[in-house]
C-alpha cells in the first residue's frame, strides 16, 4: 500500500505497451478503512485501468481472489498484457478456499493459436500484393508486435525493399526493421 503503487504505474504501462505479459500485486489497507481516510487512500484500481492496463481490480471480498487471479492470469497469457490485482491487508491474512469447478486445468484455457500458411496462401498473397503495387503508387508496410515476436525483420525489409515501399512499425513493433534502414519511416 502506499507510494509504492504509484511508483510502479509508469513502468507498468511501459511493459504493457511492450506486450509483456505481467501479473501485478499490490498491498491496499484493510477494506474497512478504504476511503475513510486520507494517508495512503488511493484507488489503485482506478488509477491503473484508466492508464490501459486490461484488467485492474481489487479485492473486496477473500471469495473474489482466485476468481479474480484466474481472470488475470488468462488475460496476461492469452493477451500479452500487464494486469493488476491490489489485495487489501486483511484479506492478505485469510485462508483461501479454491472452488471446485475453476477450471483451471489446461485443456479449459482456449488459446490464440496462428497457423502457418501453406506455399499456395502465401503465393497467392505475394501475386496480390504485385498486382496491388503495380495499380498504385501508393503502399505501405505497417507491421506491429506479432512481427517482431516472430522475427521477421529481415523478411519485412527484403519485401520492402523488392516492392521499395516504406515499413511503419507500431509502438511496440519497433525495432523490427532496423532504424538506419532506407525504407524506415519509424513508429506511428
Amino acid at each position: 500500500a502506499g507510494p509504492g503503487a504509484a511508483h510502479l504505474l509508469s513502468g507498468l504501462v511501459d511493459a504493457d505497451q511492450d506486450r509483456v505479459p505481467m501479473i501485478c500485486i499490490t498491498g491496499l489497507k484493510d477494506v474497512g478503512s478504504v476511503r475513510h481516510a486520507d494517508f495512503q487512500d488511493v484507488d489503485q484500481a482506478s488509477i491503473f485501468r484508466m492508464a490501459g492496463l486490461a484488467i485492474s481490480e481489487t479485492v473486496s471480498h477473500i471469495s473474489q481472489l482466485i476468481p479474480l487471479l484466474r481472470n488475470a492470469l488468462y488475460t496476461a497469457i492469452s493477451n500479452n498484457r500487464c494486469v493488476h490485482l491490489a489485495i487489501p491487508v486483511d484479506i492478505q491474512g485469510q485462508l483461501v478456499t479454491v472452488p471446485k469447478l475453476l477450471n483451471f486445468r489446461p485443456e479449459n484455457v482456449s488459446r490464440k493459436v496462428l497457423e502457418r500458411a501453406g506455399e499456395e496462401e502465401i503465393g497467392g498473397l505475394a501475386t496480390a500484393i504485385l498486382k496491388e503495387r503495380m495499380k498504385s503508387q501508393h503502399m505501405v508496410i505497417f507491421c506491429g508486435w506479432r512481427a517482431a515476436a516472430e522475427g521477421l525483420g529481415n523478411a519485412i525489409e527484403d519485401m520492402a525493399e523488392f516492392l521499395d515501399v516504406p515499413v511503419i512499425t507500431s509502438f511496440d513493433g519497433k525495432g523490427v526493421v532496423g532504424e538506419g534502414n532506407g525504407f524506415s519511416f519509424g513508429v506511428a
